[in-house]
């Protein structure tokens, strides 16, 4: 057996390898599903229609972002590296854009164009903020936080964490901070 589990190991053991092996198994049937459904609809969809391009996109996108998904979860990637920051922005770019293109697909086919036109602008909108904010806030700090590497500092608005520590610790140690009294409240 490819998965088999060592034969001398405990129950929650057991568990563990249980449920990664089941979270693998969905992993890669979604990314093969939605592969699959993305190619299909591109290529025997009407291609002349926008929503079967947005559709097919937001299928593939989603495949793309269950790629990424297994990679990670099988630890095909070193944790610590470099390259786990690129991976982690790209599935953060794409889980925001394949609801977009999904989003176009149902209101191109919901029969209203101006309340289509209104929903698509208000959908960009929040994407692209979205978007934006995945680039200027870094939501992986932790270990990688002090590493200044390309990726890292990619629209980067404040120095790493220890930095800024040990510049408040600086300062701190520089001038004495005298704390003002607390005003007397008279209760009357």
């Amino acid at each position: 057996m490819l998965l088999s589990p060592p034969p001398s190991i405990s129950v929650l053991q057991l568990i563990d390898f249980l449920i990664f092996a089941v979270a693998v198994a969905i992993s890669l049937f979604d990314t093969a599903t939605l592969l699959w459904l993305g190619l299909t609809v591109l290529f025997t969809g009407n291609r002349r229609k926008p929503a079967t391009v947005a559709g097919s996109a937001g299928l593939l996108l989603g495949a793309i972002f269950f790629a990424g998904h297994t990679l990670i979860i099988t630890h095909t990637y070193n944790l610590q590296s470099g390259s786990i920051n690129l991976v982690w922005r790209v599935m953060w770019v794409v889980a925001v854009a394949a609801p977009y293109f999904w989003g176009l697909a149902i209101f191109y086919y919901s029969g209203d164009p101006a309340a289509g036109r209104w929903v698509r602008r208000i959908l960009t909108a929040a994407g692209l903020a979205l978007i934006i904010t995945l680039f200027i806030v870094n939501p992986l700090q932790g270990a990688r936080d002090d590493d200044e590497g390309f990726w890292d500092n990619l629209l980067s608005t404040h120095p790493p964490l220890s930095r800024r520590i040990a510049r408040l610790q600086a300062l701190l140690n520089e001038a004495p901070v005298a704390v003002p009294p607390t005003p007397e409240v008279s209760r009357g």
